[in-house]
């Protein structure tokens, strides 16, 4: 690919492009970007650097799970991706393995410019969906209103897949939402028969009288 960089960088993401046009299917490469989308950690105000992932975490993302598996083998056997254990949980994690990385290889570079207001999005919902499963799925932490609404929206037109914890936890906000709205539809429509009711009958008293 052009534009790749000389130096150590430049070999780095030689042999990064290298692994991807090598991925035979349309499955693999697209596992590949799903994979280091979420293996980046983006912020406008500070330049953008590698995150640790569980690898859980990266296997419970909806795309193919063989070609997930695959590209983390690949990218970690060819040392482009570190492997560690989280040191609270002792959770296998998934991190890239040179920062330099993220700035020499045009076509992630490409991936994260394209996909900056989708990460952005992305981290939000999954550090809701993450506390909402570290408390066992209670209902207080379930999202509503204009959050809910705006995450929906980005979530039907992302490119970001998500795993899925967070879509339970999308769907739960979701159901619950439409839960409360129609409940106070049903509220309103009771308001409504209540109160013609009461003129009916106080319509009729005014006749009998």
């Amino acid at each position: 690919m052009a534009g790749i960089p000389g130096g150590v960088g430049g070999a780095l993401a030689g042999r990064a492009e290298h692994l991807y046009t090598a991925r035979a299917s349309d499955a693999g490469r697209e596992a590949t970007r799903q994979l280091f989308l979420r293996l980046v950690s983006v912020d406008e105000r500070i330049e953008d650097l590698r995150r640790r992932v569980r690898r859980s975490e990266l296997l419970r993302i909806e795309t193919d799970q063989d070609a997930m598996r695959g590209a983390i083998d690949a990218f970690t056997r060819h040392r482009l991706l570190t492997t560690d254990r989280d040191p609270v949980t002792r959770e296998p994690t998934v991190e890239v393995a040179h920062e330099a990385l993220l700035r020499s290889w045009p076509r992630l570079r490409g991936w994260i410019d394209s996909a900056r207001e989708d990460l952005r999005n992305h981290r939000q919902l999954a550090t809701e969906a993450a506390a909402w499963v570290h408390a066992g799925h209670d209902p207080s932490f379930v999202l509503r209103g204009s959050r809910l609404d705006r995450l929906e929206a980005w979530a039907a037109g992302s490119s970001v897949a998500l795993n899925t914890d967070e879509r339970e936890f999308l769907d739960v906000c979701i159901r619950a939402r439409d839960a409360d709205r129609a409940a106070e539809a049903a509220r309103r429509q009771r308001e409504r028969f209540l109160e013609r009711r009461s003129a009916k009958r106080l319509r009729a008293l005014v006749a009998v009288l």
